[in-house]
């Protein structure tokens, strides 16, 4: 399931070469609001991964990544596993020590 529902595609293609993408993690105002953090929690520490859809590692997809004030920055490269589809996941660190896994599973890498 992807956990970026309002984010569109995105499309690699070979001349794709640290292309940036913010993913914006915003905390819930009030207890009972839906977010994608919880209530008064932020993120502290972040580990980025990129997979092929059948579950293969695909770490140079992502060139590199940065946290500041819950927004996780990509730069984003062609894969040399090549054409395909291809899932992010992020493992979130908050301030109250608890773990989030949260995917996004939009991205595409096609030929020109």
């Amino acid at each position: 399931m992807n956990d970026f529902l309002g984010f569109e595609n995105i499309i690699l293609n070979p001349s794709s070469i640290k292309n940036t993408y913010g993913f914006i993690f915003t905390p819930a105002t009030t207890i009972t609001e839906k977010a994608s953090l919880p209530y008064n929690l932020n993120i502290v520490s972040i580990v980025v991964s990129a997979y092929t859809e059948d579950n293969i590692a695909a770490n140079d997809l992502i060139y590199s990544s940065s946290l500041s004030d819950n927004t996780i920055t990509l730069a984003l490269s062609y894969p040399a596993a090549g054409q395909g589809e291809y899932i992010i996941k992020f493992i979130l660190t908050l301030n109250d020590n608890s773990v989030w896994v949260k995917t996004f599973n939009r991205i595409s890498c096609e030929i020109d």
